[in-house]
């Protein structure tokens, strides 16, 4: 069995040696991302490289920082590129960061056009590694379509969650299935509601997710008042609705409730 440590005084004695840059990559690599073809950004840091529209044609990469392939970025600030509007039909573009090995930078950019869909990244050992923080979509008639692709840094363990069984992999939520996938990270959000209403024994609540997942989570509900069934519907990546039932009949005029959500 081959065994090192790193990193050590560059003495000569035992695993010290001297370090290069690629080695430090592959080590953070390892540490933080479980899919470096994937993961990247570190998640709770400045806006997690949030990318929007704010106006018009310009499309926004907010604060963050990321892991790209073994390399740190941090942007402090707003990075901003625009798109162009189509004649017809529409443009499609994907939002990188880009890890150069010749410029020896890790850079945001918008890759694009493509009148068919949002192009693939490129991800080529020793010349170019990109990962995707969002799609975006221009019509001819100026109407931008964002779509979050960012997947999180974290452990190899994903949060705690090593493996979960649906239809298909990255399906939290949906069709019931046999299909065991590994999610390459995941987050965990919960929270404590109260529903107020004229009395009924039934009543339903929208909830709105503090962080936005990627996609549908997995939502899990646990009466805090007795007496009562639930239920979940409309889960997206940014919300869900919650119905209840009185077990035997009675009318409530408050609820309370506690819920769990995992997911990308």
């Amino acid at each position: 069995m081959a065994e090192t440590s790193l990193p050590w005084a560059n003495n000569g004695i035992g695993d010290a040696q001297a370090y290069d840059d690629d080695e430090w990559s592959d080590w953070q690599r390892k540490l933080f991302t479980h899919d470096r073809t994937l993961q990247g950004v570190i998640p709770g840091y400045e806006s997690e490289l949030e990318v929007t529209n704010p106006a018009g044609n310009t499309i926004r990469v907010a604060a963050g920082g990321a892991v790209v392939d073994g390399k740190i970025y941090d942007n402090s600030t707003d990075a901003d590129g625009a798109v162009t509007t189509p004649g017809a039909g529409s443009n499609y573009y994907r939002v990188v960061l880009a890890k150069d090995w010749a410029a020896q930078t890790v850079r945001a950019g918008i890759v694009g056009p493509d009148v068919a869909s949002p192009p693939a990244v490129t991800q080529t050992d020793g010349t170019l590694w990109e990962i995707s923080l969002a799609t975006v979509q221009i019509t001819s008639g100026g109407v931008v379509t964002v779509t979050d692709t960012r997947r999180y840094v974290g452990m190899t363990m994903a949060a705690g969650v090593v493996a979960w069984q649906s239809s298909a992999e990255n399906v939290w939520t949906g069709t019931p299935g046999t299909v065991d996938w590994t999610p390459p990270a995941a987050k965990i959000q919960g929270g404590l509601i109260r529903w107020t209403g004229a009395s009924s024994p039934t009543g339903s609540k929208a909830v709105t997710f503090p962080k936005p997942f990627m996609r549908a989570p997995a939502v899990f509900i646990q009466p805090q008042t007795s007496g009562l069934s639930t239920a979940t519907f409309g889960i997206t990546a940014t919300a869900f609705n919650l119905s209840f039932a009185s077990i035997d009949g009675a009318s409530f005029t408050t609820a309370d409730f506690q819920w769990w959500a995992i997911g990308e």
